[in-house]
């Protein structure tokens, strides 16, 4: 059985996916990172090269590759699950657990983090993200088998919720 850690940038995928599994002795994978790493270059550059659908396919192929194998934390992009035959794959063999925080919390930690997304580089940025968000939510919330909203909590309380779900879930 896996653990898929999805949601929106900025709500801690990574950093509380890589605590979880140091806690449960289970492997760690970050999809996008995995992206980057076969594709030879960063995300925004996959995207100036191959645009949009380049990127998703390279995303299904990683999901397709990682969701197969057993015991493993895997940190989504906050884009995978917008693609039915993602969710499809993860569910096979993962609990799936949605991290979420306010849109001011998400542009505070992507700023924080030096992020530089197209999406961030408009004067207001608090509405773009919050539309984003409203419309992935649904998505989100239909694949969850659990949500934990991020917002007013460290990544430790955030994985020891998630090890505590998942340790009465077995």
């Amino acid at each position: 059985m896996n653990v898929a850690i999805f949601g929106f940038m900025g709500v801690g995928k990574s950093s509380v996916g890589r605590l979880v599994a140091e806690a449960l002795g289970m492997e760690f994978v970050d999809l996008d990172d995995t992206i980057v790493a076969d594709a030879g270059m960063e995300i925004p550059a996959i995207f100036e090269e191959r645009g949009e659908n380049g990127f998703r396919e390279l995303e299904k192929e990683v999901t397709q590759i990682i969701a197969a194998r057993d015991g493993v934390v895997i940190a989504c992009g906050g884009g995978t699950l917008i693609d039915e035959e993602n969710l499809k794959t993860l569910r096979r063999n993962s609990r799936m657990i949605l991290l979420t925080a306010d849109p001011e919390t998400i542009l505070g930690r992507v700023e924080a983090d030096g992020d530089t997304r197209p999406l961030l580089s408009v004067e207001e940025k608090v509405e773009p993200i919050a539309r984003l968000l409203e419309g992935r939510m649904p998505r989100y919330l239909e694949a969850a088998d659990k949500a934990v909203d991020t917002s007013a909590k460290t990544q430790a309380q955030v994985a020891r919720e998630i090890i505590e779900y998942l340790r009465e879930g077995r």
